[in-house]
């Protein structure tokens, strides 16, 4: 490995910091972080990216991050897609996808919000209680 190259993925994790937790609104290309928006219909669009490190890290942040939207909109219950397609389809993931490259870790889901628990769907305050303070860390 060059000696420029190890310099950028040492000053990216300095930078980015390894498996924090990054707010809403926060720039994920600069620190890491979430951003969320509303997607086709119903859907919510939650994108997260972090340092390569922090993999295992990212799929329990975005269920948190999920939990807290749903918990914000007043629905107790949200379903979980990895594109469009598999929303169409009804086709639920359990898990967030997570891919790594050379600098950044990220992960892109849909969810889909529920007053009523259905197959196939997560209870938000459960995620929140289970995950919540291991991904956040104690204040």
């Amino acid at each position: 490995m060059s000696k420029k190259l190890a310099g950028i993925i040492l000053l990216t994790a300095a930078v980015s910091g390894c498996a924090q937790y990054g707010a809403m609104g926060t720039n994920p290309i600069v620190g890491g972080g979430f951003v969320d928006m509303d997607g086709i219909g119903k859907l919510h669009k939650v994108y997260y990216m972090s340092t390569p490190f922090a993999k295992n890290n990212i799929s329990d942040s975005m269920m948190v991050r999920c939990a807290e939207i749903a918990k914000s909109k007043n629905k107790p219950y949200f379903a979980m897609y990895n594109n469009l397609m598999d929303a169409i389809r009804d086709k639920k993931e359990y898990e967030p996808v997570v891919w790594s490259h050379l600098l950044m870790s990220e992960s892109e889901v849909y969810i889909l919000l529920s007053e009523n628990d259905q197959s196939g769907y997560f209870n938000a305050e459960k995620i929140l209680q289970d995950l919540g303070q291991k991904v956040k860390g104690s204040k």
